[in-house]
């Protein structure tokens, strides 16, 4: 949880006799009272009616329908033996600290060996499958979670240089540049 990686605080509100009280706000166009955890994000359609997320669908560029991912929750998943380099073109949105019930001994060796695996994660069902990254340090096993990005490398043999002509004329006036 966030709170084991970072610590929490929390703020108690008190009435007068020192009790604690509960916390709500209360919505200032119809005054009706909203407890805490009463509100999250929802769909809803120009009429403001409420739209379930299992209802909401998926277009691509061309118009068809998108089939959703299933969660991978629960759900056994591939992994792949990566490397250090496949961090580098990952972008990181999400950290979690691991804490095995049951690990098999020869993937439990391959971590503390040093070795790094990645999977496809998708915590609900949705429309886009993130990848996953686990790997074993001195503090304990880690997933994070996020999407790969792909780059387009040059060795440093092949500097490209941009054509550069200098004018026959010296005289050159620093506006220009």
């Amino acid at each position: 949880t966030r709170s084991s990686l970072y610590g929490s605080k929390k703020r108690i509100a008190l009435d007068e006799s020192n009790k604690s009280c509960i916390l709500a706000n209360i919505e200032t166009r119809y005054g009706t009272l909203i407890n805490s955890g009463d509100a999250s994000n929802v769909h809803v359609d120009n009429k403001n009616n409420y739209i379930n997320k299992s209802e909401i669908i998926g277009i691509d560029s061309e118009g068809n329908k998108i089939d959703r991912f299933p969660s991978t929750i629960n759900i056994p998943q591939v992994v792949n033996k990566t490397n250090e380099n496949y961090l580098l073109d990952f972008d990181c949105s999400s950290l979690y600290n691991l804490k095995p019930d049951i690990l098999e001994s020869d993937f439990q060796e391959k971590l503390d060996n040093g070795d790094i695996f990645n999977f496809n994660f998708n915590y609900y069902e949705d429309f886009n499958v993130e990848k996953g990254v686990i790997f074993k340090n001195d503090n304990g096993y880690f997933a994070i979670i996020g999407k790969e990005i792909f780059h387009s490398w040059i060795e440093k043999s092949e500097n490209i240089s941009e054509g550069f002509e200098t004018p026959d004329d010296i005289d050159i006036d620093f506006e220009m540049l």
